[in-house]
């Protein structure tokens, strides 16, 4: 995954422009498999090291009597000596080798759940016609984000406003894969670029660059007296995506809060 992130990257800003390496939706599936596999991980392991200590010295904790004969229940004949011994230890041995089959099974399922079936891969932007697409309609946009550096911590918030605007082809205040695909083509990337490196975002989250872009950010972005739960939610932004439970601006979005930049 790692090697795969950074080869991503390299493309995104080597083959072509404005591309994203990994959209915010396939970052929280991978996200959400990789604690899936942890977790079973963490399972097998601890159960392997708490059964394996019992079964294993089951072996040195063995009194091996064969100097004693018993009576078959069923046959009322005296068994050879040593069978019960070969008998406890072919069933211990058995169960052992059940007990590591189940837990490899696991193991092993949860690894290839991960890297082969399907569900890990990148994929590119499904259903997404790019013959045919306006390129009049994001006119000067290139421009303007290159430009963000140049203004104020409100010009850039106003200008990725715009963007988004006009990047929104259907008005319903999200940008879609499929949309942000035919923005990077308009601008003149490939379609296999412009669909493997599109990304879905919504308004708060593309002005999250604004943070990072305007040198004067920090002493622009308005404060406000927060309570404890606008608070939590604040330190939570940044490794939670957060700006998915707000489809634009205006809503006020998860527990009636909006997000720290816009408020």
């Amino acid at each position: 995954m790692v090697n795969t992130l950074g080869e991503r990257e390299v493309a995104a800003l080597t083959e072509g422009s404005l591309g994203h390496p990994v959209s915010i939706i396939e970052a929280m599936q991978h996200s959400t498999l990789l604690i899936v596999l942890a977790v079973v991980t963490w399972i097998v392991g601890c159960s392997l090291a708490d059964s394996m200590d019992e079964l294993i010295n089951f072996y040195n904790k063995y009194d091996d009597k064969t100097d004693e004969r018993k009576i078959d229940n069923d046959s009322n004949v005296y068994d050879e000596y040593g069978v019960a011994t070969w008998r406890d230890l072919i069933y211990h041995t058995v169960t052992i080798i059940g007990a590591d089959f189940v837990f490899g099974t696991m193991m092993v399922g949860a690894h290839w759940f991960y890297a082969y079936s399907g569900f890990a891969d990148f994929k590119p932007a499904a259903n997404c016609d790019l013959d045919d697409i306006d390129a009049s309609r994001y006119s000067g946009l290139v421009s303007q984000i290159q430009g963000l550096t140049q203004g104020t911590y409100q010009e850039c918030l106003d200008v990725i406003a715009n963007v988004a605007k006009q990047v929104d082809v259907n008005g319903n205040n999200y940008i879609e894969r499929c949309e942000d695909a035919k923005f990077l083509k308009a601008i003149g990337n490939t379609d296999e670029y412009s669909l493997n490196y599109s990304s879905e975002r919504v308004l708060p989250y593309g002005q999250e660059i604004c943070k990072y872009v305007v040198i004067d950010a920090f002493d622009e972005m308005p404060k406000a007296d927060d309570g404890l739960m606008r608070t939590i939610f604040q330190l939570t932004e940044g490794f939670l995506p957060s700006a998915l439970l707000s489809h634009d601006g205006d809503s006020t979005g998860f527990l009636g809060m909006r997000p720290m930049s816009l408020k």
